[in-house]
């Protein structure tokens, strides 16, 4: 580091601190951030460090699959909405063809030969 410059991955204010944790989330450079924690308060910020891994990592897995659950569930009750809107047309194509075909009969007299 050179000194007298403020490294960018502290917790001096909201904006680096915010910036930092994304960092560790993303096991980007652990080492920039951890050791230099580690010489100012000692070995108890090591298991700060890995606590946010763990449970900020736990986190983001449970959004995201949350987000993919509710995607599949979403395409789901369209499909099931689409199919049940293709049998109602199905039946009224049925039942307009058993109209149709009694209409004919019906006009047709009904016997034919003689």
């Amino acid at each position: 580091y050179i000194v007298g410059v403020v490294p960018r991955a502290n917790f001096d204010n909201m904006a680096f601190a915010s910036l930092t944790v994304f960092q560790l989330l993303t096991t980007s450079d652990i080492g920039d951030v951890l050791f230099p924690a580690m010489r100012a308060t000692g070995a108890f910020s090591a298991s700060y460090f890995v606590s946010l891994i763990v449970l900020g990592n736990f986190m983001l897995l449970n959004l995201f699959l949350a987000i993919i659950i509710t995607g599949f569930s979403e395409t789901k009750a369209q499909v099931l909405k689409e199919e049940r809107e293709n049998q109602r047309m199905i039946e009224q194509d049925k039942l307009r063809k058993a109209q149709s075909i009694a209409h004919t009969l019906s006009l047709g007299g009904g016997g034919g030969g003689g």
